[in-house]
């Protein structure tokens, strides 16, 4: 028994250093002899870690008495689904255009049916380990890591590096990345994460009372650093300056992960966690991505509108369509309001309102009392939104939110409360654009306050830790994409060295606002995706094969995409939506297997048990749900590369892991 017990914890100790390596090695190392977004090493280092892992997987299964990983029956019908992908995959990479690109993948993505076996297997691999440890140990490395890989993006931004980089990092930084775009897109990736933790450490120890004056000196102390950092300018750019950097920017990190070491204590874990949203933020600001930012705030806002609807409705049903509204007002809201789809034509005007209405109508549905309420206020709300920056919007939701006060203990106004965190974060970029963008969200963010339970005129701030935290989290974002262009405006009063700064805020700044752009113009993106179709027509059951899309794309090029591209010797890897990349290289079998049956069915599947449970775990789970829809958001407009799928695929399997180890015990 004593051996077993010490093979055991052999094991768990290998299983963790092998996670530790993969999730570190593919997040932070790189090597300036490979290309691109280091896809070679940071494959490598993935390769490596899985094959190991398998060999202990395997030895335990077939070999062993399976007392380290669970049987395929244990949660069957998520590993069928896994299985039936890989199947769908084999199928594409066999009917493939180019057999060989569909086995090894094509220069320099690799993304064949060797590596996509591994990224599943990867999946399944966490997903049926034994043992709640090893999920939170996992958890606790991939916030270390994203913490440290945002240092070196914000080190970047002062312009000190000693890698001699193609492009200027200080105008757009990539980090440890060499792409700003998936940089952005892993850094977005965490938070959801972090703040998933968060809820779990609040609610694992009872809702204890922070201390606020200890988030308040790490904002300070971040404050004066930037103060310093923009008077102070480093001619001699060195490694030691690097590291000196990181330091100054990490003392926060050293002091209360050496406090949480020595004298552990949940004020400590909540000083690291929020000292990680800060910069992680500040960093994927600094990398600022549309497609990121989409899929964060969307993100966001569903998670927090989950943990609402999990406190509340206890009904599976009314459970899951109160989610399924929610999924589906976040969507058509992003789509029409974001990207102002409405300015293309009345008919786009009418068919957007009638969407995000029945949307929130949806939303309704399981409401038992106070719907004709619910649903004249909602509707005000959502009216309000397509005059977002005229005062008539202001107007629209000082009635709508302050009128509450009246009715708030009279009825149930969840649709409502869910209404808002949506409108809330999809408006959060624009917070900066305008007094009236800033206005509005204002007084959104005080109808939360109105809306609130626990609180009221005499005690306006609720005692209602996970709603604290809520509004945390979105002051810390509005207080990142709000003080850069004050501080800069500020500083630049005292100094003249700030053309760096200037140029990457500016650069930011103006991608926030132009969404229409992007949408309506056209860009090289849109001739791509317009490029998707005849390509998908022509094989519609299994695609052109696995990892097809730079060798099949010149059949299919647009005439005008040369000129609004240019580059990629006229012929990209990717479509640039990873939906488009799989219906175009892997069918319509591919698609439906992999995000519908596997991707959807896994996600229901993992929502329908945090409605059954109750407990600190199922933060932990939205949290890593949240993750996974900020990857599923921003491929919308980009696509996986090592370092973002790695992640995605361990969230998954992080998440079925909670769910198989909470069901086992």
């Amino acid at each position: 028994m004593n051996s077993m017990n010490l093979s055991t914890a052999f094991i768990n100790r290998t299983y963790q250093y092998l996670c530790y390596l993969i999730i570190f090695g593919t997040t932070l190392f790189f090597s300036t002899s490979t290309r691109s977004v280091f896809e070679v090493n940071k494959l490598a280092i993935f390769k490596i870690g899985i094959a190991v892992a398998g060999i202990l997987f395997f030895y335990d299964q077939l070999i062993g008495k399976k007392d380290w990983f669970y049987g395929f029956n244990k949660n069957r019908w998520f590993n069928i689904s896994i299985v039936v992908v890989w199947l769908s995959n084999f199928c594409s990479t066999i009917f493939s255009k180019n057999i060989n690109v569909s086995i090894w993948g094509s220069y320099d993505r690799w993304e064949g049916i060797i590596t996509t076996t591994l990224y599943l297997f990867t999946t399944y691999l966490i997903a049926n380990k034994k043992g709640y440890d090893n999920c939170k140990k996992i958890i606790w490395a991939l916030i270390i890591a994203s913490s440290l890989s945002c240092l070196y993006g914000i080190v970047q931004s002062l312009g000190i590096d000693i890698v001699q980089w193609s492009l200027d990092p200080s105008r757009r930084v990539f980090g440890s990345i060499n792409n700003p775009v998936h940089y952005c897109a892993i850094l977005g990736m965490s938070l959801p994460l972090i703040v998933g933790q968060l809820f779990y450490t609040i609610k694992k120890n009872n809702n204890p009372q922070p201390k606020l004056s200890h988030f308040g000196i790490i904002t300070f102390y971040y404050l004066f650093v930037a103060l310093v950092t923009q008077l102070i300018q480093v001619k001699n750019e060195s490694l030691m300056w690097i590291l000196f950097y990181i330091i100054l920017l990490g003392i926060p990190f050293i002091f209360y992960g050496f406090q949480a070491i020595k004298k552990p204590s949940i004020q400590n874990q909540l000083n690291i966690l929020f000292n990680a949203i800060l910069l992680i933020t500040y960093a994927t600001y600094l990398s600022y991505s549309r497609a990121t930012w989409v899929g964060l705030t969307a993100a966001l806002g569903l998670m927090f509108t989950i943990t609402l609807i999990i406190e509340k409705e206890k009904d599976i049903k009314a459970f899951l369509v109160s989610i399924i509204g929610c999924f589906l007002l976040t969507t058509f809201s992003y789509l029409f309001l974001l990207f102002k789809l409405t300015t293309i034509s009345l008919t786009v005007q009418i068919i957007a309102i009638i969407s995000i209405i029945l949307s929130y109508i949806v939303i309704i549905y399981p409401q038992k009392e106070t719907r004709n309420l619910n649903l004249l206020i909602g509707c005000t709300i959502i009216l309000s939104q397509f005059f977002n920056d005229s005062i008539l919007a202001t107007i629209l939701l000082s009635i709508s939110y302050f009128g509450l006060i009246k009715f708030k203990n009279r009825g149930n106004f969840l649709p409502i409360k869910l209404l808002t965190f949506i409108f809330l974060l999809m408006n959060i970029q624009l917070v900066g654009s305008s007094i009236i963008n800033f206005t509005n969200f204002l007084i959104m963010t005080i109808g939360l306050f109105i809306l609130e339970e626990s609180s009221s005129i005499k005690s306006p701030f609720s005692n209602n830790q996970i709603f604290q935290w809520k509004i945390l989290t979105i002051g810390v974002i509005v207080f990142v994409i709000i003080s850069p262009t004050l501080f800069l405006n500020i500083q630049s009063q005292l100094t003249k060295n700030n053309a760096a700064s200037n140029q990457l805020i500016k650069q930011a700044a103006q991608k926030i606002n132009s969404y229409n752009n992007i949408a309506i113009k056209g860009s090289a993106r849109t001739s791509m995706w317009k490029s998707a179709f005849p390509w998908i027509k022509d094989q519609p059951i299994f695609g052109s094969g696995l990892d097809t899309i730079k060798f099949y794309y010149p059949k299919y090029r647009r005439p005008e995409y040369g000129k609004l591209e240019g580059g990629h010797n006229f012929t990209p890897d990717r479509l640039h939506n990873e939906y488009l990349n799989t219906l175009a290289s892997k069918g319509i079998i591919g698609f439906v297997t992999y995000y519908i049956l596997f991707i959807g069915g896994t996600t229901l599947a993992l929502l329908s048990f945090t409605n059954k449970t109750s407990g600190a775990n199922q933060y932990l789970i939205i949290g890593l749900i949240g993750s996974s829809f900020v990857y599923l958001g921003q491929i919308m407009f980009n696509f996986g590369v090592v370092a973002t799928l790695v992640y995605f695929y361990i969230f998954i399997g992080l998440a079925m892991s909670i769910k198989n180890n909470h069901e086992h015990h």
